[in-house]
């Protein structure tokens, strides 16, 4: 399953960014939060503490969360610290549609073809998603 074309709302709250601009040939990650989930916030700590290990890796950062508390989670995590973080509120609600998402948070881990490796809900260990997606580096 490739990833789908669809943009994001940057916090910015004028610019988009366009899944189709993801560069081919690195593996990059979805996260897909809910920014007053206590297990999304968690699993944003644990990404950041591992930041050294991702620091090759794009995250996209998504929500469906009200813009203002999409803005909040990007200022608390310091977000814009982080050069291969994209964070942005999914518009067309196309992330929980299309990856059939039945909760949060969900993290997918892409190859460098675009192509959905797997997927997991829930908390997980920054490790995992490490192992994940170190195959396709």
């Amino acid at each position: 399953m490739v990833i789908p074309s669809f943009k994001l709302l940057l916090v910015d709250s004028i610019n988009y960014f366009d899944t189709r601009d993801i560069a081919k040939g690195k593996p990059f990650v979805i996260f897909y939060y809910r920014s007053n989930c206590p297990y999304s916030r968690a699993l944003m700590d644990e990404i950041i503490k591992n930041m050294a290990s991702f620091k090759n890796y794009q995250f996209i950062i998504a929500t469906r969360s009200p813009f203002n508390q999409m803005k909040s989670f990007y200022t608390h995590f310091k977000l814009n610290k982080y050069k291969n973080f994209i964070a942005g509120l999914d518009i067309e609600n196309v992330v929980p549609e299309y990856y059939n998402v039945k909760g949060v948070p969900f993290t997918a881990i892409f190859d460098n073809d675009k192509k959905l490796v797997c997927s997991f809900t829930g908390r997980i260990d920054g490790k995992v998603i490490l192992n994940s997606i170190n195959p396709y580096k």
